[in-house]
């Protein structure tokens, strides 16, 4: 079971959680921290939905932002693997 338990100060949270979010992104070297990062973008997406006020179409563009951001990062680690294969055989 999963609880979600709702920031005190949204709008300082939100502005901290977006930038953590970009760290790890940033500092994904596998597949498995970009899960971990894409985790994290949804739950942010989710808790941020929730909130009172919230503009849809700004929350869309930061969630396509984020998923863009992953897809190229995701793709980097793919080709650095690859490249370091081909290096091996």
């Amino acid at each position: 079971m999963q609880y979600l338990f709702r920031p005190e100060n949204w709008t300082e949270w939100s502005k901290l959680a977006v930038e953590k979010i970009n760290k790890v992104i940033d500092s994904c070297e596998s597949k498995e921290h970009i899960d971990v990062a894409r985790a994290m973008v949804s739950n942010y997406v989710f808790i941020t939905a929730l909130e009172d006020g919230t503009d849809e179409k700004t929350l869309e563009d930061i969630m396509e932002l984020f998923w863009f951001k992953l897809d190229l990062k995701s793709k980097l680690i793919s080709q650095k693997f690859e490249t370091k294969e081909n290096q091996l055989v």
